[in-house]
């Protein structure tokens, strides 16, 4: 839940946000539609492997980063119209790493040893899980610097999709100077997104569905970039009031909204995303088979660190931790559950961590390792172990098989983020995902036919949020 103190005090408070707030205030949409789709984990660790679907109808930049934050891909997709979907695979290396592929129809120019050049075979990432973000950058339309002919010719390359046409643009042609000239940003349908995520297990007949975050009023302006450009990025949205320093930001939850003003794109984009603390239920029980893996996303952690004044909570991955049975008694111990990074701190209720990489797993089975190691679900490596050996001399009282957990993200009393007009947000720009996987083997059917008989599924956890109002 979100608290918003006081923020229907004064209906005349309220109204006065709203008129000075333009249309273009930057907010989640829950409805999975948007002009940036981030999803949180891709991973080929485990024997998994991650397939891709995008539905749009404009000009977007694929993104696809590492665990540590870093820059593994950048392809421009062209989608042929509203109903134009692209579908590409991340899956094993052949010689470690992992590997993008597709065989899609639709348009992906990636920057080749030649120029720009159309994707036609795997790309090489070297990398086993990470995290994917696609940014819509325009739509074809004519504007003062395109006559009608030309942005008819682009509009038509695009949905006939001559690939080969759109990358000479880029090589030889208008875009090589000019890469806005032919694109708009016409309104906001023209260049909405949708994408879905699936991690599969073929061996053992599992797949999880990952839920993504959709943000609307991304940018008001065109931002396409050349194939294998950084840019966009999430930290480069833009608005109205941005170049005078007022990027707006709308968050709403509860049927409560707060419209606010920040001095940089990147403090809006991380308003939208913070949360105080998240809730989930795990499980872990042997009957069944049972295994639960949580993964957060701090996708913004790496663009903060590059700012010189910033709060110290916003430039890394932290958390801490808490887990309860069924009853709602949490478990207590005298130190930290497993070895863990120097910045591990713990009492005799809660855990907690933090490091540099903005991509954080915590596996909720036990390992017999004492060292943190692949998670017991996704086989991530490096992850957080909330068990270790007794003769470590490093364990809490034994988890029970089912249970809830409690995750925070606050350093201390201090907000992390202060808007223009005063109101303070706690927490960090979190992406958590919950995984669990049933394993039952191999059943006989009724029909006599032995079949899978495993199960797994991916959801987000319960968010507060906590916003704290200027009093006026």
């Amino acid at each position: 839940m979100m608290n918003i103190r006081g923020i229907l005090r004064s209906s005349a408070f309220v109204a006065g946000v709203a008129l000075a707030t333009p249309s273009g205030a930057v907010e989640v949409n829950n409805d999975g539609f948007g002009q940036v789709v981030i999803l949180p984990v891709w991973t080929t660790t485990g024997g998994h492997s991650t397939l891709l679907n995008v539905r749009g109808s404009s000009a977007a930049k694929l993104r696809v980063l590492g665990s540590d934050g870093a820059l593994l891909f950048s392809g421009n997709l062209y989608f042929r119209g509203g109903a134009d979907s692209w579908t590409g695979a991340i899956g094993p290396g052949p010689d470690g790493g992992s590997q993008l592929s597709s065989n899609d129809g639709t348009c992906l120019l990636i920057a080749g040893d030649d120029g720009i050049e159309v994707m036609s075979g795997p790309v090489s990432l070297p990398a086993d899980h990470g995290s994917v973000e696609l940014i819509a950058m325009g739509f074809p339309a004519a504007t003062a610097e395109a006559d009608q002919l030309l942005a008819f010719q682009i509009q038509r390359e695009i949905m006939t999709a001559d690939c080969n046409a759109l990358a000479e643009r880029w090589n030889n042609g208008n875009w090589a100077e000019t890469p806005a000239q032919g694109m708009v940003r016409s309104s906001e349908a023209s260049t909405m997104m949708f994408a879905n995520m699936s991690i599969i297990q073929v061996e053992q007949g599992t797949l999880y569905d990952v839920p993504g975050v959709a943000l609307h009023r991304y940018s008001d302006q065109v931002q396409h970039t050349r194939p294998g450009d950084g840019l966009p990025n999430l930290a480069s949205g833009h608005d109205l009031g941005t170049d005078h320093g007022s990027t707006f930001s709308r968050v709403c939850d509860h049927g409560s909204c707060l419209e606010d003003s920040w001095p940089t794109p990147l403090d809006a984009m991380a308003a939208v995303l913070m949360a105080e603390s998240d809730r989930g239920d795990y499980i872990i029980d042997p009957n069944l088979g049972a295994a639960t893996d949580l993964v957060i996303s701090f996708p913004l952690a790496p663009y903060f660190a590059q700012r010189s004044e910033v709060d110290a909570g916003l430039t890394k991955a932290h958390v801490r931790f808490s887990t309860y049975d069924r009853e709602g008694q949490a478990r207590v111990g005298v130190s930290c559950p497993s070895i863990q990074s120097p910045g591990a701190i713990c009492d005799g209720t809660y855990w907690g961590a933090e490091q540099a990489e903005p991509f954080f797993a915590i596996s909720f089975n036990p390992s017999g390792e004492q060292a943190p190691s692949s998670s017991g679900l996704l086989g991530l490596p490096g992850a957080y172990r909330l068990e270790a050996p007794a003769e470590s001399g490093q364990q809490f009282d034994p988890m029970a098989p089912t249970g809830a957990f409690y995750a925070a993200y606050r350093d201390d009393t201090y907000p992390d983020l202060v808007s223009n007009n005063g109101n303070r947000y706690y927490g960090a720009p979190a992406i958590p995902v919950i995984f669990q996987q049933y394993v039952n083997g191999t059943l006989q059917g009724s029909d006599g036919i032995p079949q899978r008989a495993n199960y797994g599924k991916a959801f987000r956890s319960t968010r507060n949020r906590r916003v704290d109002e200027e009093y006026q």
